[in-house]
């Protein structure tokens, strides 16, 4: 695991862990030292709090991974260089599980897009929440039909193959919480793949 971005700022680390939530330095510290460098070993001292899925969601998807059916896709501003604190250093409050970064907001982006990214953030979003209600809708319809109809034992496994992985895509896209931002056409493609995979399972439903 990396260190979260932005933790590179020990004061708030601090803040949020001691002096916030009672973290006992040697939790993170495997030797206490007052030193610039402590010796924290992220990947060990931070999963056993945080799990292994510590911003993963958003990391997979920015990074255009671990999509199932489609090929890779990097966002724009990830095969640019961009790191998550480029944009999250700003604006509002942090997520709750978040030491560093905070919640991006359309403002953030015009330093470096211009203006008026609100809007075209807004217009992005509204869009990915509208293929994701889409989504699920058809998720729900055909999980409803698969447990309804009683198929050949060859077909409900296909059928619910296509379901699992059609969930998989969907669930990845709902847990980035970024609704398309942290990269949208990747986002659409792999809702495009949910839909088609979902509607293949209704075929074989009927």
């Amino acid at each position: 695991m990396q260190p979260p971005d932005g933790s590179e700022n020990t004061d708030l680390v601090h803040q949020a862990h001691v002096t916030t939530t009672k973290v006992n330095c040697y939790q993170c510290h495997s030797e206490i030292t007052h030193a610039t460098d402590a010796g924290i070993e992220f990947g060990t001292a931070c999963v056993s709090c945080h799990g292994e899925s510590f911003h993963q969601e958003a990391s997979l998807l920015y990074s255009g991974r671990a999509g199932a059916g489609v090929s890779d896709e990097p966002s724009p501003m990830f095969s640019a260089g961009v790191s998550c604190s480029a944009c999250h250093a700003h604006g509002g409050a942090p997520p709750a599980t978040s030491i560093a970064l905070r919640l991006a907001i359309g403002k953030t982006c015009d330093a470096c897009h211009g203006e008026d990214q609100t809007e075209v953030m807004d217009l992005c979003q509204e869009e990915i929440k509208e293929e994701l209600t889409r989504t699920s809708t058809l998720i729900s319809k055909v999980t409803a039909r698969l447990k309804e109809r009683e198929l050949p034992s060859e077909t409900a496994a296909a059928a619910a193959a296509l379901l699992r992985v059609a969930q998989a895509n969907y669930d990845l896209c709902v847990n980035d919480g970024s609704y398309g931002v942290h990269n949208q056409d990747y986002v659409a493609e792999l809702l495009d793949k949910a839909r088609a995979d979902l509607k293949r399972a209704e075929r074989l439903a009927r």
